[in-house]
């Protein structure tokens, strides 16, 4: 007793196929499945060149958009034609699609089983992951718009904790208002700034505009800083200063200095006079105010974080137009998240939101509001 072989399913075109730019259809029949004996790409051939043991690697280079978008459709109706007819397309050109799909991969991909086409066991690990492929290469060549509402990502970031209350705090709640999924995790500025940029451990940095100098590294300047000193209400040099009397270097290195310990000690503008008398140094901005509060030290802080005090009535600022200007502080980043979309708003709404007054301006502000302080002085700082 014999087996009869599978009967080889006649197809013509389809009355809604397209036929590429040039291309005639012929009004013959063609093989749905290319496995017709006369056929001179037939699978005969193909199949020897599929053998697993074969050295030859897969022809990743010959993928495209098309091939993977025929190959998704074919999966779906499990016929050349009417994946031709879906993607609209000619026949004779879904059968060739097919045919370099299957030199590609070195596998037959789909079998004729009566009158279906049947997946290999390749094709069926294939199948799921083809939908992925397709959105990953559009995704690739697509021009990204940035949408704050849906972004998540964990931003570090590495500032002293002046810069985080003036600049970050600011700007943080106003990001994370906008994009709910954004995280920050906020480090003390370290000397290794460069290389915690370099190797990723953080994303952005807040720092000293002269500090870092290394071509894969980027910045942009923040702002100027502008110190001025603050003492506690009632204070004597706060008394001597609301009498109209102009403050002195000498008047103000008479009492003990409370000392922020910054990673600046080796800049000179920042060192103490050798009059100055250090009664707590220490490197952080934070509980500085309640020390200065409840003692007659005197603070140096900048502008801005010096405004919020005052305007709070917890501290005095001191008028001394004799106080030089500090460093300008930079944002830094590394050139690898220049073009990230995400990093790029971060960074720009760092600079709108928490920048939105200068040191100078700070100080000016303050002044601005004590009738006893003449203009002339004010435009000195």
């Amino acid at each position: 007793m014999t087996t009869r072989a599978p009967r080889i399913e006649i197809l013509s075109k389809p009355s809604d196929a397209l036929p590429e730019d040039g291309e005639k259809l012929d009004d013959d029949a063609i093989e749905d499945d290319l496995e017709s004996p006369d056929n001179p790409e037939c699978h005969g051939d193909l199949r020897d060149g599929l053998n697993e043991n074969s050295p030859e690697p897969l022809k990743k280079g010959e993928m495209t958009l098309e091939l993977l978008e025929f190959l998704h459709v074919l999966a779906q109706t499990e016929s050349v034609t009417g994946a031709a007819t879906r993607l609209r397309i000619s026949t004779p050109k879904s059968s060739r699609l097919l045919q370099k799909a299957r030199g590609i991969f070195r596998d037959e991909l789909f079998v004729r089983h009566g009158k279906a086409l049947v997946p290999t066991a390749f094709m069926k690990t294939l199948r799921p992951r083809l939908a992925q492929a397709i959105g990953s290469w559009e995704h690739l060549f697509e021009n990204a718009v940035f949408r704050p509402e849906t972004y998540e990502k964990t931003v570090r970031v590495c500032a002293m904790d002046s810069a985080l209350a003036t600049v970050l705090a600011p700007a943080m709640l106003e990001i994370r208002r906008r994009a709910p999924g954004v995280r920050f995790e906020v480090v003390q500025l370290d000397r290794d700034l460069l290389t915690m940029l370099a190797n990723g451990r953080i994303h952005i940095g807040i720092a000293p505009r002269a500090m870092v100098h290394s071509n894969s590294i980027m910045q942009q300047m923040l702002y100027a800083s502008q110190y001025v000193f603050v003492v506690r209400p009632g204070h004597p040099l706060a008394l001597r200063a609301e009498a109209g009397e102009k403050m002195t270097r000498e008047a103000i290195e008479a009492f003990p200095a409370l000392r922020i310990n910054t990673l600046l000690d080796d800049e000179s503008w920042l060192m103490p006079s050798p009059r100055e008398q250090a009664a707590i140094t220490m490197p952080y901005m934070l509980g500085a105010s309640r020390i200065i509060r409840e003692s007659d030290m005197v603070l140096r802080m900048t502008g801005r974080l010096a405004l919020e005090y005052v305007r709070s009535g917890e501290l005095v600022a001191l008028p001394t137009p004799w106080v030089r200007p500090g460093i300008e502080r930079a944002l830094y980043w590394h050139q690898r998240t220049d073009r990230d979309p995400g990093l790029r708003w971060i960074r720009a709404m760092i600079r709108s939101v928490g920048v939105k007054i200068s040191d100078e301006e700070a100080v000016r502000r303050i002044f601005s509001t004590r009738s006893q302080f003449l203009a002339k002085e004010i435009d000195e700082f």
